[in-house]
């Protein structure tokens, strides 16, 4: 049984609740906070959290992994899954959590460069895609794998001005790169063969002049026809001494920063001639030069995880709010979700980008008077800086296993608020109800292992969650007392709370 409407925050709710004035100092510095938003309740989902890999930071090859960034299984049936480390590091996992290591101790790919580590979350490898053709001899998409790697500044973009309209910052280079494999490696038990990425080539798709060392590229994820979408942050440009996008990147039509992009990443009509232009995208029907076709979405400050739910081709995008709120949204094509302007259903103070007014809905149709009158869209879920300060999108949940979790998306805050310990939540794309997902403390770990980075998914839809002490775990239903699972795991426990059943 779900929890009922009325232990979940709902964003009309959200939009309904006065504003309470609070002090709260928090990770980005002691400033008055207020409680815009109610607390996001306990649902009524328990579920434990299973070891899956460890040893995914530290030195690995003579190189930093510095921590797990992607998981990503590989879809040929071999039960393989590539993991992308934010060191540079490309490696391979099986089912069980076994890594396939290269010969001689060596990673299955290593893009370190001098720029792999260089500020917050602009490191070697953000994040890793196989297109789903990957095993389908013949096809477009046979043998490829993308990545988003760091490399140090360029003095001009190599092959397309990604610059941003205002503001001009170049601390590094953000590339998206294809990776073919050799067909004879696909095979076997490994991935490459032995020598030094001797059956890989690389091939550049588009290279992104970063202003500042955050909101750099996010996010990889393929949809059900091979179309690519990227996540790009807003470039945390501080024109002018401002502490808000006041280059306005976000919003510009022109500027590669702050939106999804869909491409197809085997077609050839980009300006640069190395990835595709989706037709359908709406910046690319619009006949506007000054527009870039490949903007899917726009207005976004730092989306930095997005996932694509391939049973309804909905992406869903979590994006690590300002100074108050944190949003997950549904990226649709065209659409403008707000930033610099709004944080959540809040008005930004242009002055000091901190404080924030009530979006107010006079007509009472559900959206604010400002985002209706600009078209703009809101997010589907919100919360405030009194329930965590960074949010990790993640996925919605397909697999078997928890069948209470089945069609609801599943993420989670990386930090949590101000002394307290970072959580898991899930909610109803629909409705925009969502909750706090109950982790069994007896069983399994018992706890979050480290902060929540990314969320992937294994080839049987079931959930996993990478954390930045190099541990990847399955979210795993608990058996019931009196299963045959249960039998050995819980023995003599009675009276307990509600959990996950296993199907």
């Amino acid at each position: 049984m779900m929890c009922s409407s009325d232990c979940f925050v709902s964003r009309r709710l959200a939009r309904a609740g006065g504003l309470v004035t609070l002090l709260l100092p928090i990770a980005l510095g002691a400033r008055a906070q207020s409680d815009f938003l109610p607390t996001i309740p306990q649902g009524d989902v328990e579920v434990r959290l299973d070891l899956f890999a460890s040893g995914l930071n530290g030195n690995f090859a003579g190189v930093n992994q510095t921590f797990a960034s992607k998981l990503v299984a590989l879809p040929d049936g071999s039960g393989r899954n590539l993991v992308s480390t934010f060191g540079g590091l490309l490696r391979v996992v099986d089912n069980g959590g076994n890594f396939l290591d290269a010969p001689q101790g060596g990673a299955y790919l290593n893009t370190n460069t001098a720029a792999t580590d260089i500020g917050p979350f602009a490191f070697g490898l953000t994040s890793v895609a196989v297109h789903p053709d990957f095993a389908t001899t013949g096809a477009e998409g046979f043998g490829k794998i993308y990545a988003l790697v760091t490399e140090e500044a360029r003095d001009s973009p190599s092959d397309y001005d990604f610059s941003p309209v205002v503001g001009s910052g170049n601390q590094h280079a953000g590339l998206l790169v294809e990776y073919t494999v050799d067909p004879s490696a696909i095979g076997d038990n490994r991935l490459f063969t032995e020598g030094p990425n001797q059956n890989v080539t690389r091939r550049e798709l588009f290279s992104v002049q970063q202003p500042d060392n955050e909101h750099n590229l996010g996010d990889l994820a393929f949809d059900a026809q091979g179309l690519l979408y990227v996540s790009t942050g807003d470039g945390f440009f501080e024109f002018n001494g401002g502490v808000n996008d006041e280059a306005q990147n976000a919003a510009e039509l022109g500027s590669v920063l702050g939106k999804v992009l869909r491409i197809d990443p085997t077609g050839n009509n980009s300006a640069n001639g190395q990835y595709g232009i989706v037709a359908d995208n709406v910046f690319a029907a619009d006949g506007d030069d000054g527009t870039l076709g490949e903007i899917f979405s726009y207005g976004h400050r730092n989306p930095f995880r997005l996932s694509v739910d391939t049973t309804t081709d909905t992406v869903v995008v979590g994006e690590v709010g300002h100074f108050n709120i944190e949003e997950v949204n549904i990226a649709q094509n065209g659409r403008n979700y707000g930033w610099p302007f709004l944080e959540g259903t809040f008005l930004i103070n242009p002055d000091n980008g901190f404080d924030l007014t009530f979006d107010a809905d006079t007509n009472n149709n559900g959206v604010g008077d400002f985002a209706e009158a600009n078209n703009l869209t809101e997010p589907v879920f919100q919360y405030d800086h009194q329930d965590g300060v960074s949010v990790t999108g993640g996925f919605v949940y397909r697999g078997s296993d928890i069948p209470e979790l089945f069609g609801q998306y599943v993420f989670a805050d990386f930090q949590g608020a101000e002394g307290d310990a970072p959580r898991l939540f899930y909610g109803d794309l629909e409705t925009g109800l969502f909750s706090v997902l109950q982790i069994s403390a007896e069983e399994g770990l018992g706890d979050l292992p480290g902060n929540p980075l990314s969320f992937s998914v294994d080839a049987d839809g079931e959930l996993l969650v990478l954390f930045t002490g190099g541990q990847i775990a399955r979210i795993s239903a608990i058996p019931e007392p009196g299963s045959a699972c249960g039998l050995l795991l819980v023995a003599g426990l009675v009276g307990r709370r509600r959990r996950a059943r296993v199907s």
